[in-house]
This record gives structure tokens, C-alpha cells and sequence, in this order.
């Protein structure tokens, strides 16, 4: 059980992830849009952009599994999907190569 100021805290913290959540969505749904453009497809910034976010829902659901934060869980596994399987179609076309070192 938490004291009020507590539950105060958890529930902003709480708050304040679901407008990161929010963020991640908002920009799947942009990368999701640019991947019909063939030039967009094959643009490192929508790779590295697409790649970002993957890496920020990833921490965002590994705390919101500390702290118990169930809608976040819940949503965040169903973008996580998505995420992929955009990630999985810009990776295919643009390859896994890593740049030479200079």
C-alpha cells in the first residue's frame, strides 16, 4: 500500500511514460508512411530514426515491468510488434553492412 504522496508520484511517473509511449506511436506511424516511398525506404535517417525508437520503447518497457506499469506493458508490446516488423522491412532493403571505418 502507498501513502498518497507516493501514489501521487507513481501515477505522474506513470503519466509522463505514457507521453513517451505516445511519441514512439506517433513516429511509428510516420516511418510507417515513409516506407511506401522507395526513396524514404532506403534513407539512413529513417533506418537510424526507426532503429531510436525501437531502443527507446525497449528501456521504456523494461521500466515500465519494474514499476508495474500494466497499460503501458500492454500497449507497448503491441507497438513493439509493429516496430519490428517495420524495422525487419527497412533492414532488408537497406542490408545490415556496417560502414568502413575511416
Amino acid at each position: 500500500m502507498l501513502c498518497k504522496e507516493c501514489y501521487e508520484f507513481k501515477r505522474s511517473l506513470e503519466d509522463q511514460r505514457e507521453l513517451v509511449l505516445n511519441y514512439i506511436e506517433k513516429m511509428l506511424n510516420v516511418c510507417s508512411l515513409k516506407i511506401q516511398n522507395p526513396l524514404c525506404l532506403r534513407c539512413n535517417v529513417l533506418r537510424e530514426l526507426a532503429l531510436s525508437l525501437y531502443k527507446m520503447l525497449r528501456d521504456l518497457l523494461e521500466e515500465a515491468n519494474k514499476e508495474l506499469f500494466e497499460g503501458i506493458l500492454n500497449r507497448g508490446k503491441k507497438i513493439e510488434k509493429e516496430l519490428k516488423r517495420l524495422l525487419v522491412i527497412i533492414l532488408s532493403v537497406q542490408g545490415l553492412s556496417i560502414a568502413p571505418e575511416p
